[in-house]
């Protein structure tokens, strides 16, 4: 149960440690307790890591609700790549002197077609469910 999105869910949770670990490691080397010290580097990696931990988690949830409704093996893919590569865009475009990179602006999209293809998925499967109970 939960196979593809679990998939999904383990990559990305991967990327999350990454960005993580970029942000303790930049702290470490900046002798930085907590914020970002003033850097504009180390604000960077900080926006990069809590943007995939602000987005992430509803991605996933709509993901498995999917799922659990039956969703296909492709509409579910479809949904975890179009999320991946959004998210593994997404940190490269983000950089405070190019506050309109193309690569931001491209994966703030995608994962936005990911959130929007779980909505439609579980708003088609709510009233086909109780169109078909009428």
């Amino acid at each position: 149960m939960f196979a593809i999105t679990g998939l999904y869910a383990a990559l990305l949770t991967v990327l999350m440690m990454v960005l993580g670990g970029m942000v303790s490691a930049g702290r470490a080397k900046n002798a930085i307790a907590l914020g970002d010290g003033g850097l504009p580097g180390m604000a960077e990696r900080i926006r990069r890591h809590a943007n995939l931990a602000e987005n992430l988690p509803m991605a996933i949830i709509l993901m498995g609700i999917c799922e659990a409704q039956g969703a296909g093996s492709t509409w579910l893919h479809g949904m975890g790549l179009v999320l991946l590569v959004s998210r593994l865009l997404h940190p490269f475009g983000i950089k405070h002197d190019d506050p309109k990179n193309m690569l931001r602006a491209a994966a703030a999209t995608g994962t936005a077609v990911t959130l929007l293809m779980g909505i439609g998925y579980i708003l088609w499967k709510a009233f086909s469910a109780s169109a078909g109970a009428a």
